[in-house]
């Protein structure tokens, strides 16, 4: 389905109710859904990735089971799912002669931030990374996808602590290996090879003022531009013997951006510092100080700029880059901006969208 533009279509939600030993199979559909209380939120900066929220009504839910959401629209052959998730929470009221159950939905990432190692963990030299991956996805009773997991090795030794989390342990891994940890619509954990948002493809192209367009009351744009760093500074500061004295040491070193940067002192009217204080810093020359302050202004000193808008569904998701067209308004910010999806949430029934945009040229923190 290409054109999302033309709304003659009806679409249809189901919830499925999945045994949470075996995510193939299914306990059946779940009746008695109030889909204009749905709501499904991915986020990419989340270490659990999504959730929601579901009530149904004189049901014949299975307690334990986890809950498949699933959006079709027959006459179009499309079919799309939109997770799958464990209910942590399932308050019921009884209200006007029925059972209402208003279910919490959490993603099968934020199950494994529950589930407390309680035991150290060794990693031998040399060992592979996705072993210990496994390891601690099994452990957790947890699905999983690691064929395109890069692969590393870990460098020395290791003695993981107990009393963390397994998923704070896949989340060393991935780091380790500069792998992304993620888990996708039937719920199984994955791992794959981070790619920088603004290396990314644009999946498709929002234009905001377009007369056919999904979008809806209006936009907001947002932007640190007035805290954003002018320059980076690195102190580094150490106490020298000589002569049988201790001599206070100091080194310092400032990077600016550019005079033609719309952040610099002579356009915004101040300077903002982003100021570095070092304990410990090798070699002990100026000339390291300078690279750090440099590393420091590039990785700190970009302008974060962010769209919040309503529309229409679209099969977007968190982690998925789009063109957003702005055709009008300040020129600083206008024309076609590369984004990503950095936020989302899904309402029923019709499946509106609240769309949080980061333009990939602010970087990949949030």
């Amino acid at each position: 389905m290409d054109d999302w533009k033309d709304l003659r279509y009806k679409g249809e939600l189901h919830a499925y109710m999945i045994p949470p030993t075996d995510l193939n199979d299914t306990y059946g559909e779940l009746e008695g859904v109030d889909w204009s209380t749905l709501s499904i939120t991915a986020q990419y900066y989340s270490d659990t990735r999504t959730s929601g929220s579901l009530t149904f009504v004189n049901t014949n839910w299975i307690p334990d089971s986890f809950i498949r959401i699933v959006y079709e629209v027959p006459e179009r052959d499309y079919k799309r799912v939109l997770g799958t998730y464990a209910v942590t929470d399932a308050p019921e009221t009884y209200e006007n002669g029925q059972w209402k159950t208003t279910a919490t939905l959490h993603s099968m990432l934020y199950t494994m931030s529950l589930d407390i190692a309680a035991n150290r963990k060794t990693l031998k030299k040399n060992a592979l990374y996705t072993t210990a991956m496994k390891s601690e996805l099994l452990a957790a009773d947890r699905e999983y996808i690691l064929e395109d997991a890069l692969e590393g090795r870990v460098s020395s030794t290791t003695v993981m602590p107990s009393g963390v989390s397994r998923l704070a342990r896949m989340f060393t891994f991935c780091q380790n290996t500069n792998n992304r940890l993620d888990v996708d619509p039937e719920g199984r954990i994955t791992v794959e090879p981070y790619t920088k948002p603004a290396a990314k493809s644009s999946k498709l192209t929002v234009d905001i003022e377009d007369e056919r367009g999904l979008t809806m009351d209006g936009i907001t744009r947002s932007t640190n531009y007035a805290t954003v760093p002018t320059s980076a500074a690195v102190i580094y500061r150490y106490t020298e013997q000589v002569g049988g004295k201790s001599v206070e040491r100091e080194i310092s070193a400032v990077a600016m951006v550019s005079t033609a940067s719309h952040q610099h002192q002579m356009h915004r009217g101040y300077n903002v510092v982003d100021l570095h204080t070092l304990s410990e810093m090798q070699p002990a020359t100026e000339a390291r100080a300078q690279k750090l302050a440099l590393a420091y202004l590039a990785n700190d000193g970009g302008e974060k700029v962010e769209w919040e808008f309503k529309m229409k569904y679209l099969p977007l998701w968190e982690g998925d880059v789009v063109d957003l067209v702005v055709s009008s308004g300040n020129e600083r910010y206008s024309g076609t901006r590369k984004c990503l999806v950095k936020n989302i949430t899904l309402t029923g029934p019709y499946l509106d969208m609240q769309l949080t945009l980061k333009e990939t040229a602010s970087g990949d923190t949030e």
